[in-house]
């Protein structure tokens, strides 16, 4: 009766054995996912952060824009950047035609004198 019960506790304590080294497997592959999450959430903390970055710039520029002189505006298009002097200088070259009977500037300099800005 003795050398049963020992098989048998002999029996259970491979089986526990067996069964810690599953779990052990298991801890392993959890703390991996948990690596890999870890790992995800902290790349969407950078979008999230470069994306409020983005968004306070972007509210800084606007705010810019609408303090600065307006002469100093300029556009951007297509990757050309264009201030509002080259355009100045630009239609200067630009023989004009005196509209008297409209009582409209017809030359940017007229155009200027009269601008509020």
């Amino acid at each position: 009766a003795l050398l049963e019960e020992k098989a048998s506790a002999e029996a259970n304590v491979r089986a526990l054995a067996e069964e810690k080294k599953k779990l052990d497997s298991l801890n392993v592959g959890m703390a991996g996912e948990l690596d890999a999450l870890k790992e995800r959430l902290s790349s969407f903390e950078a979008k999230m952060q470069a994306l409020v970055n983005e968004k306070d710039a972007t509210k800084h520029n606007s705010a810019d824009i609408k303090s600065d002189d307006r002469s100093n505006l300029f556009i951007e298009n297509n990757g050309l950047l264009v201030t509002n002097a080259s355009l100045q200088a630009e239609l200067e070259q630009i023989p004009w035609e005196s509209n008297e009977a409209t009582g409209f500037a017809s030359s940017p300099a007229e155009v200027s004198s009269h601008s509020e800005f």
